[in-house]
């Protein structure tokens, strides 16, 4: 069986400006998605329509969400597990983004996740207690 060997003091074949300019470069592209991955969110949201076809309505028609059927699958599946609560998740790409893109991305990422599925639990268990709008579109 052969062994691998490897040198943890080696130096990188790049020069250490090059290494932390591609460093940058893809802390600054990974903020630009996730702020991207908001604002799409949020686009599908604020443009759901009830009668889109999604897992619970069925048509034929052409889904009139500015992210078509995937968009309005997306919000259906939010506005109904959660409710107005699910608007939450946009806000906190958006600031994940804008913190990833100043160099000061969140950290324990997994500890984060949890704290935000458990503060959208709670709070759409809150809001639930809250009379219906009249204007709410899901019966």
């Amino acid at each position: 069986m052969s062994r691998i060997m490897t040198n943890s003091n080696a130096e990188s074949i790049l020069p250490k400006s090059v290494t932390r300019f591609i460093k940058r470069r893809f802390s600054e592209i990974t903020g630009i998605s996730l702020i991207l991955s908001g604002f799409l969110l949020l686009i599908a949201l604020l443009t759901y329509t009830p009668s889109d076809p999604s897992l619970n309505s069925a048509g034929i028609t052409e889904p009139k969400n500015l992210l078509g059927s995937s968009g309005a699958l997306l919000a259906d599946l939010l506005l109904q597990s959660i409710g107005l609560v699910s608007l939450l998740p946009s806000l906190v790409l958006f600031i994940w983004g804008a913190q990833t893109m100043r160099k000061r991305p969140p950290t324990f990422l997994i500890g984060r996740l949890g704290l935000l599925f458990l503060t959208l639990l709670l709070t759409s268990l809150s809001l639930s207690v809250l009379p219906i709008p009249s204007d709410w579109p899901l019966a």
